[in-house]
This record gives C-alpha cells, structure tokens and sequence, in this order.
C-alpha cells in the first residue's frame, strides 16, 4: 500500500485506533529489522526499526519543505506508548538538503523524511540523483534505547533544462541542381533531462517552402527548386522545443540554431570531344596522329575550354603534344616504333569552371604506327662452339642458332643460310636455324669446322642481316675391333757375357688388323727372369 507522508500531517487519529490500542499493548510487537543498542536489557520490549533500508523518492527543485514519498511506512513500532522516540539523520546528506520528522499514529511512530526550507540548497537531479541517508532512532531519557537505518532517496527528472544545440551555427554550400528530397545538412542538439522530459522536436522558427527538417532527427533536406539568379543564400533559424510545449508563445525554453545554405551555379556539361585519327607515313617530318574538336554547352567560362591534354603521356619528356588553338595531337620525341604496334591514350578536356566545380570529358585515342625496318637480326649468343662425335648419323642437328629482332612484320622474320659448308658437310635450315650434318665425319681426317652463318630478315626496302661464327669440334670415337698378335710364339736369342749395353740382340714382330691410330703397336716387356737386365723399343 502506498504511503505518502506528507498526508500524515494535521492528522488525527480514528476512534477506532484507539480501541484497537489496548489490545495491541497486551500482545509481543512483532520483530523489526534493525537492532535496539547494546548494552539494553535483553528481556525489554523491542526497539528497532520495521527494515533496514528504506526507499523514497523526491522531485528535484522541490520546495522546502516537501516530503519524500515511500511505498511503505517507514518508522518503529511502539511497544510502550511512554515511549518518546526521535529521529536524527547521522550521514549521507553532507549538504543539509533533508530532515528526519517524526509522527505518532496509534502505536507507530512514523519517520518521515522532508527537503529543509531557508538557504538550504536546491535538489538537482543532474548533479546527484540518489542519497542514502543513515537514520537514527533514540528515545528520550533512556540512552539505551537507540537504532539505526538506511533510507535511499531517488531524486526525480523535472523538465527544468532547455534543449542546446552544438554547434550553434552551420553552413552548407550545394549547388542549385541539387535534386528534391536530397539531405543537405543536420543540426544536433541535446537535452540534459531523462525520459519525456529529455525528448524534444526540431522546427523553422519560420515557416519555409524551399527546406525541410526532420522534427527528430535534425536533417535539413530541400522540398524546392533552386535559382541562383533568383537567391544565392538563405539564413534558416531551426528551434529545439521541449516535447508538448508551444511553437509559438511558448516560456522560453527553447534554443535556437542557424543554418546558412549557399547556393553555386552549376556546371551542367562536360567537354564534348570529336576525335579524328590519322596514320602518317614514317617519312614525315612533324607527323600529326589525331585532330580534335572540343564544345561545351554550358553559358560563360563554364562553356569555355581551359584544357585539352593526353592523359596517360605523363613521361619526361612527352611522347606527344598537343597544340591548344587547333588541337592537333603531334609527335614530340623520337619514338621507337620496332617495340609496339599501337598505343592507346586517353584525351581530357576540361573547362574553365572555377577549381572544384570543373567538369571533363575524356576520349580514348588509337594511335597505329607504322614500324621501320631499323633493326638487323641479333645473335644470342654472338658466337657458337659445338661438339660432334665423329660417327654420329646424317641429318643429326649438331647446333641450334638464335636470333632476335624487334622489328615488326617482314622486319622481324629472319632467313639462315650458311656462307660455307665444307663442301656439303653441313647445312643449315633457313628457318629454325638447325645446323644439320650431311656427310661423315673423321677424327683422323679433320678435327674442326668453323662455319660462317648470316641471318637476314625480309624488311622492306631495305633487309638487313648479321653474321656469325659455329665451331664445330669432330670427338673421337674408339673403333679397336682387333688386337695385335705376334707372328712368331717363341723367339731365341744370342748375347756374349761382356756384350756392351745397348746392344740390339732380336727383333720382334706383331700385326693389328685395325686402321689408323687403332692400329699402331706399342711393345713393352712384362715378365721373364730377364726381367731388368734387357729392355724392348716401344715402336720397333
């Protein structure tokens, strides 16, 4: 049940509490809970309060004078009418902002909690919203009789706090063709208070066709054409009004904000841009690759080209360039045509619409060259060495020949063709540049080759060519089918006991069937009791 304790002043009590009192006082009080002081009697009546922590609430700015409101009663019970309780707040209210009262009702002595009058400060929920007051209970003339308890206050929101804006002041700059229902700016403000008193709505202190804003979020948006010709700046005044008071009339609490909007010419077009390639002989001097013809729709200097550039020719120095009256696209350095066919390039035109508000057009330009044949074919490597076992097959490739050329078409193809084959030993193909064997090969005939091989290419008017140099080396290959047998098994010889060192005593003689080198004999001695004391000529 809800109790509100400022009802109780003034109050007295019913015909039937005082019936009810005497047998109240012939029964045990029931148990509270907070604690009577030691030293007490333990046999006496209770004394103590009905709980230990109290809750209370209290609006802010109240005026003195004004008691908090509790949902229970708060207080002790009386075990004994002679008793004469007072109530004392002990801590928690440092500031002096409240006082403890008591009020006697039947056999409960009320605590009642109440904001002081006279220089005592002003409850402000957004300083501090809750105290915890600790209350003390002590009965005069016995000073064993005391108790304590907590009593928790809840300072409650009043809508005393206007709404602030911050910033105060915006500025926005768009431009007149901004589109309608487009968001152009957002004020904020805040408002201290809680709950609905805390809520708040966003208006034009005077009424606007042109702009709109969101009544809770704060975001100006446009509900009208704009005409720079007609106004290029409106100064808008937005209030925040405190939910449920009046726009207009109402007490003040209210702030206001102000919202600059200035509006700029726009640059509707962009450059339109006409572009002509041209393709110019090698032969010209100053060869032109593209004219290009530039409008702008738009009225004044924003209808006027400020620039027409190559967008992507960014190098030091330029390969191109573009001459500002006629716009003709001419060749500003030496180029080397033999390492592309073609260059893509983008075309930016601009306007002379002031920085930031300039608009541009860009076109893709195809520019085709057209090669020179200015490259001969190059080696790599610059000189061949090869080996060759002297039986290998004919049509074997004894050596791969390489060449590059950057030129493009007829320019970069390359015929071989060998300057001297040995009379047929070897050939060339003219278009992988294999060089192939045709004819045996003998180590004991002949043990190198040095081939000169050209490279030509097929440009046109002029071919341009490159020579090199192949060594071939011939590698033996062991052919000895055969080996050598003497002609005789056994052989006698005679020698006198004082013959001279030196002296020639027999000859031996042994065959090979094979050919050439693997013919030739070599004679040694391997065993024999002679062994040391004669020696035999390795060829003879």
């Amino acid at each position: 049940m809800d109790v509100k304790m400022g009802q109780w002043a003034g109050m007295q009590a019913p015909l039937l509490s005082l019936a009810l009192l005497l047998p109240l006082l012939l029964f045990k009080p029931p148990l509270c809970c907070s604690q009577s002081t030691q030293g007490g009697p333990q046999d006496g009546p209770h004394f103590g309060f009905t709980q230990a922590v109290y809750h209370a609430t209290v609006y802010e700015n109240s005026a003195a004078r004004t008691y908090a409101n509790s949902k229970v009663k708060m207080g002790i019970h009386l075990a004994l009418r002679s008793w004469e309780i007072r109530y004392r707040i002990t801590s928690g209210d440092d500031e002096g902002l409240f006082k403890a009262e008591e009020f006697v009702l039947g056999d409960f002595c009320f605590l009642r909690i109440r904001t002081k009058g006279g220089n005592a400060a002003i409850l402000n929920r957004e300083i501090q919203d809750n105290y915890v007051l600790t209350v003390k209970a002590s009965v005069k003339g016995d000073a064993f009789l005391e108790t304590w308890t907590k009593v928790s206050i809840q300072v409650l929101d009043m809508n005393d706090l206007r709404p602030l804006f911050s910033p105060t002041t915006y500025s926005v700059t768009i431009a007149e063709s901004t589109p309608l229902r487009t968001s152009i700016a957002q004020v904020t403000a805040t408002d201290a208070d809680i709950g609905s008193n805390g809520e708040f709505y966003y208006f034009f202190k005077e009424k606007m066709e042109l702009f709109a804003v969101h009544p809770t979020s704060g975001v100006v948006s446009l509900s009208g054409k704009l005409n720079v010709d007609e106004q290029s700046r409106y100064d808008l005044e937005i209030l925040a009004v405190d939910r449920g008071m009046k726009l207009y009339g109402n007490n003040g609490v209210s702030s206001t904000a102000k919202l600059f909007v200035h509006v700029e010419r726009v640059n509707e077009h962009a450059p339109m841009m006409n572009v002509v390639t041209h393709s110019p002989s090698w032969l010209d001097k100053n060869p032109v690759y593209a004219m290009v013809t530039v409008d702008d729709l738009d009225e004044g200097i924003n209808g006027e080209i400020d620039s027409v550039d190559i967008a992507k020719d960014r190098g030091t120095p330029q390969k191109y360039s573009v001459a500002k009256l006629v716009h003709i696209i001419v060749k500003k350095q030496q180029i080397e045509e033999a390492k592309f066919e073609k260059e893509m390039y983008e075309i930016e035109a601009r306007d002379k619409a002031d920085k930031g508000n300039q608009r541009f057009s860009v076109s893709t330009l195809k520019i085709i060259l057209e090669d020179v044949n200015d490259c001969p074919p190059l080696f790599i490597p610059s000189v061949y060495k090869a080996k060759a076992l002297e039986d290998l097959p004919l049509g074997t490739v004894v050596a791969w020949l390489e060449t590059l050329d950057p030129d493009l078409g007829l320019g970069g193809q390359v015929r071989y063709s060998l300057a001297n084959d040995y009379n047929g030993w070897f050939e060339v193909d003219g278009a992988s540049g294999a060089i192939r064997l045709t004819k045996e090969l003998d180590y004991e005939t002949q043990q190198f080759y040095n081939l000169t091989v050209k490279a030509k290419d097929k440009g046109r008017p002029v071919s341009l060519l490159s020579v090199t140099f192949v060594e071939v080396e011939v590698v033996d290959v062991n052919e000895n089918l055969y080996a050598p047998y003497f002609s005789h098994f056994a052989l006698t010889g005679l020698v006198k006991e004082n013959a001279r060192i030196g002296t020639t005593l027999l000859q031996v003689t042994a065959n090979d069937d094979d050919t050439g080198r693997d013919g030739e004999i070599q004679y040694s001695i391997r065993d024999g009791s002679g062994l040391g004391r004669f020696a035999i000529d390795e060829e003879t």
